[in-house]
C-alpha cells in the first residue's frame, strides 16, 4: 500500500475518533473549556510543527484579514459543534458535520465558479430529506426537544466550515501555501475559542486538560499534516470512499464504545446522507482536489 493512501487512511481514523471522544468527555466537563484546550494545544503545536520541518514560522500570514476570517468560521464552527453533541449524540454529530460536503456544493457555482451537474442536485435532495429524517426519527413531536436543538447546531458547525473551505480553497488557488493556512487557522483560532473558558472554568481540570491534548494534537495537528502529505497523489476516488470512511468509523467507534443506536428510520436518514456525502464529494474531488474534515 502506498504512503499516501496509508497517511489518509490514519488521518480519517484519528478525525472520526473525535466524535465519540468528544461525546465520552462531555460526561464529565463543559464544552467551553474542552474546545478552548483543543485548540490552545493545537496552536502551540503548530508552533512547534515549523522548526521541526527546519522552516522559519510564517508570522506574517497573521496580517491576512483573509486569514483571520478564516480562523473565525473555523472556531464558529467547533463551538456549534462541541455545545450541539452537548444535546445530541456522537453519531448524528458525524454526519450533520460532515454533510459540510453538501453546502459546499451548493455555494460552489457563486463562489467558486463550479457547475452543477445531476449528481449535484441528486445530493443535495438526498442530504436534506436524509438530515430530516435523521434529526425527527420521522416523528414531528420531536422538534424543539434537546436532540433537534443539538442537531440544528451541528448543521450550523457544517455551514461555518463551508465558509473556511470555500475562502481556503480560493486562496490556495491564488497561491497561497497550505501549511501556511493550517497554521495561520491553528494559531489563530486559539485566542478566539479562549474566551470560552469563562463558561464553566470550574470544569477546566487535569482530565479536561488530556482529553484537550488528545484532540488538540491526534484529532487537529497530526492528521491535518497527513492529510497535506497524502493530497500529492492520492486519487479522488479514493479521498471520497476515505471521506466516507470518517462517518461510517465514527457511528462505528460511537456505537461500539457509548452505546449509541439508530431507530429503523433514523438509518434510513443516515443512509441517504451517506449517499449524499460520496455523490458530492466524488464530484468535489474530481473538480477541485479532496477537502479536509474534522
Amino acid at each position: 500500500m502506498k504512503k499516501p493512501v496509508i497517511s489518509l487512511a490514519t488521518a480519517v481514523v484519528l478525525w472520526s475518533t473525535s466524535f465519540p471522544v468528544i461525546k465520552w468527555a462531555l460526561s464529565f466537563t463543559r464544552p467551553g473549556p474542552l474546545l478552548a484546550t483543543r485548540f490552545l494545544i493545537a496552536g502551540l503545536g503548530a508552533m512547534v510543527l515549523f522548526p521541526i520541518l527546519k522552516k522559519p514560522i510564517p508570522w506574517h500570514i497573521l496580517r491576512k484579514r483573509e486569514m483571520w476570517v478564516m480562523a473565525l468560521s473555523n472556531a464558529a464552527g467547533f463551538a456549534f459543534q462541541f455545545f450541539g453533541q452537548d444535546l445530541t449524540t456522537a453519531s448524528k454529530a458525524a454526519l450533520f458535520i460532515n454533510s459540510y460536503v453538501i453546502s459546499v456544493a451548493i455555494a460552489a457555482p457563486w463562489f467558486l465558479k463550479e457547475r452543477i451537474n445531476l449528481s449535484t442536485i441528486l445530493g443535495v435532495f438526498l442530504g436534506f430529506v436524509g438530515a430530516a429524517i435523521v434529526s425527527t426519527g420521522l416523528n414531528i413531536s420531536s422538534l424543539g426537544q434537546g436532540g433537534f436543538w443539538g442537531d440544528l447546531m451541528c448543521v450550523c458547525a457544517a455551514l461555518a466550515y463551508t465558509v473556511y473551505i470555500i475562502l481556503s480553497k480560493k486562496l490556495v488557488d491564488s497561491g497561497w501555501d497550505v501549511l501556511e493556512i493550517a497554521f495561520g487557522t491553528m494559531l489563530l483560532t486559539s485566542p478566539l475559542t479562549l474566551p470560552f473558558i469563562l463558561v464553566n472554568p470550574e470544569s477546566l481540570g487535569r482530565l479536561t486538560l488530556g482529553i484537550g491534548l488528545y484532540l488538540g494534537l491526534f484529532c487537529s495537528l497530526l492528521p491535518f499534516i497527513l492529510y497535506i502529505y497524502s493530497l500529492r497523489s492520492i486519487s479522488a476516488t479514493a479521498s471520497s470512499v476515505m471521506l466516507l470512511g470518517e462517518v461510517l468509523l465514527a457511528v462505528v467507534w460511537s456505537f461500539a464504545f457509548l452505546s449509541e443506536r439508530f431507530s429503523k428510520a433514523e438509518w434510513i436518514g443516515a443512509g441517504l446522507v451517506l449517499s449524499a456525502i460520496l455523490l458530492v464529494g466524488a464530484k468535489a474531488n474530481r473538480e477541485r482536489g479532496p477537502l479536509a474534515s474534522g
